[in-house]
């Protein structure tokens, strides 16, 4: 525990002295001690300092200054001042006395004949001897840990340990905003706060206290961030639900983070290595070298997979206007870890292959096909919902197939890939699945340009050459389920205007806007003008 002001009331120098001060301020800690007989003080007073002093030069004319200066002394945070009466002053002054009471600043009064030099000895003693304690405290938790560590444990030894030396359940927290916390095991949490609050920075690092009520019960947490390398923001959180935190618990907690970090790391690296061959193993198998392609099932296995089971295929790219090189995954890596988290925890049996502006999941078919897309979709809405670095999801979604399959399967994955980014540009995200494209599924067989003026109506292709703006006015008439008003809103144009170019297409084009088939086959036409 930290040195109180209790404490130093407690030394024998002290015993008889005389306290101005409330009693919830005799408990405020103390750092420090030091003589002060200047104004200027205030340039070299630390929080938690108690101040020494006589008041000399305190008179009448100069009461505002010393008033002024206890003032500064308050907001500098210092611990106490102790006054050493009958040497200058008979008396405390009652305008000092006033401004210490207002501003929470406690006085100790103590006759002349106490010398300076024996409060400063019993007080740096006590410190002193504060101090080895902690160190003492510091070095029995460090040999806990690292005799653990040379037992090569898991971080959930390490996370067992921290919270059998608190007293107190200690988990790991990341990536998750405070208002959105339901880590809890216990249920999802009723009110938080919608931002933690910071702590004091305590021994080498930065607390925050986040209070929270669950079930009606009031709770408080303590986090601080782990040191780790490549990866999404991680916290070291423990819940103070035996009791809070001491201050020699907070030595115990920096040292666990010490650890835990290293611990982390090491396997962080370790993944990588793994991550690694796993890539190299699925471009392997992409590119049919027979040998990895082979040994494929058994990578599966060490990975959690069933290799006799069927799996899904899951291709999801960055949209157009995320990124203008084509590297949206590379270049933003907390979110594209934060990504791949969220869909391993929608589906616990998911690995995945991560290219500059491509994700591959390979997700073992433990559900139905249609729940998938559901899933995926609620996704892909969630995160265009927040505008996370302008990320919009183009996502297909493969058919259930063996690993046999896995070749052409991911080939095909892509051209549906690529003609669904095009077909449906206008749109913020899409999940789709080769199905999905209807008709359009006939174009995944490379069509040349030729091949696609061939079936795309005469008089769209001729207004498209001619006025493009009228497909347009035309793809937004069709779009919006032939609503004038609709229409022009979304081209913004007045409704006359709309009015008057559909007039024109109908007259000069000879297109018939009464007519379904025609308007069925213009809209295809209008798609496939985008392939050209």
């Amino acid at each position: 525990m930290k040195v109180t002001l209790s404490d130093v009331l407690q030394l024998s120098v002290l015993r008889n002295a005389q306290v101005v001060s409330t009693p919830d301020l005799i408990t405020r800690p103390v750092a420090d001690i030091m003589i002060m007989e200047g104004h200027d003080v205030e340039k070299w007073v630390e929080p938690d300092e108690i101040i020494l002093t006589s008041l000399v030069g305190y008179t009448e004319e100069t009461e505002s200054t010393f008033v002024s200066l206890f003032r500064r002394l308050g907001e500098l945070q210092c611990a106490a001042v102790i006054v050493k009466l009958g040497r200058y002053l008979q008396h405390i002054p009652p305008a000092i006395k006033k401004v210490s009471m207002a501003i929470g600043l406690p006085l100790i009064l103590i006759d002349n004949h106490i010398r300076y030099r024996d409060i400063m000895l019993q007080v740096m003693e006590l410190l002193f001897t504060e101090t080895n304690r902690q160190l003492r405290y510091y070095r029995e938790i460090n040999q806990q840990y690292v005799a653990l560590m040379a037992e090569s444990p898991n971080t959930r030894a390490l996370l067992q340990l921290l919270s059998t030396i608190l007293g107190n359940p200690v988990t790991i927290v990341g990536g998750i905003r405070w208002a959105d916390r339901t880590d809890q095991p216990d249920g999802t949490i009723s009110h938080e706060t919608v931002a933690p609050h910071p702590a004091k920075k305590l021994h080498s690092r930065s607390y925050f206290h986040h209070a929270f009520t669950r079930a009606s019960t009031p709770h408080s947490e303590v986090l601080t961030k782990l040191n780790v390398p490549g990866t999404a923001p991680q916290f070291l959180c423990i819940a103070e639900s035996s009791q809070p935190l001491s201050d020699s618990d907070y030595i115990a907690v920096d040292t666990a983070v010490n650890f835990i970090s290293l611990q982390q790391t090491i396997q962080t690296n370790l993944e990588n290595v793994k991550r690694t061959q796993f890539n190299d193993a699925i471009d392997s198998v992409i590119n049919e070298t027979h040998e990895t392609t082979a040994n494929f099932p058994a990578i599966l296995s060490e990975h959690g997979f069933d290799p006799t089971r069927e799996f899904f295929l899951v291709y999801c790219e960055a949209g157009i206007d995320s990124t203008a090189d084509g590297t949206f995954f590379e270049k933003n890596p907390v979110f594209t870890r934060h990504l791949i988290l969220n869909t391993q925890s929608r589906f616990p049996h998911c690995l995945y292959r991560i290219w500059p502006n491509r994700l591959l999941f390979i997700i073992q078919a433990d559900m139905a096909i249609d729940a998938v897309q559901a899933q995926l979709l609620t996704m892909a809405q969630q995160v265009t919902a927040e505008k996370h670095q302008q990320y919009q999801p183009h996502v297909v979604l493969s058919p259930k197939i063996p690993f046999a399959q896995f070749k052409e399967t991911s080939e095909d994955c892509l051209s549906v890939l690529l003609l669904a980014s095009i077909i449906y540009a206008d749109k913020p995200f899409f999940v789709v699945t080769k199905n999905d494209l209807g008709i359009y599924q006939l174009l995944l067989n490379h069509l040349n340009t030729q091949d696609l003026e061939a079936v795309i109506p005469t008089e769209l292709l001729a207004m498209h050459r001619a006025e493009p703006d009228l497909v347009d006015t035309l793809h937004a008439f069709i779009a919006h389920l032939y609503n004038v008003t609709d229409s022009a809103d979304n081209l913004y144009i007045h409704p006359k205007t709309m009015s008057y170019r559909l007039k024109k297409m109908t007259k000069k084009y000879h297109i018939d806007l009464r007519n379904a088939d025609t308007l069925a086959n213009l809209m295809i036409g209008i798609n496939l003008l985008k392939l050209i």
